[in-house]
């Protein structure tokens, strides 16, 4: 029972970490997201290969994300703050 409990909580802990698909989040007609999240996002393209990584606050994009090709080589690389990004 107690290495149940304990796989239990190390796979719990290994998906919270990676957040939230940006897929998931719901939009209003506007774009802009229903209720703001804040936390990790991720998107995948079809191949399985990362398309995006970063964080919301409050709904908007901030911190460092990064986006990459379908192929998997990194297209960029940049920073938000409150949803404005930077290089």
């Amino acid at each position: 029972m107690k290495s149940l409990l304990t796989i239990s909580i190390v796979i719990s802990i290994a998906f919270s970490q990676q957040g939230l698909n940006i897929n998931d989040l719901e939009a209003s007609p506007s774009g802009k997201q229903m209720y703001p999240y804040s936390g990790k996002i991720f998107d995948y393209w079809g191949n399985g290969n990362s398309k995006l990584r970063g964080r919301f606050r409050d709904g908007l994009r901030n911190g460092k994300w990064t986006f990459w090709h379908p192929n998997g080589q990194k297209k960029a690389e940049g920073k938000f703050f409150d949803g404005d990004g930077s290089e």
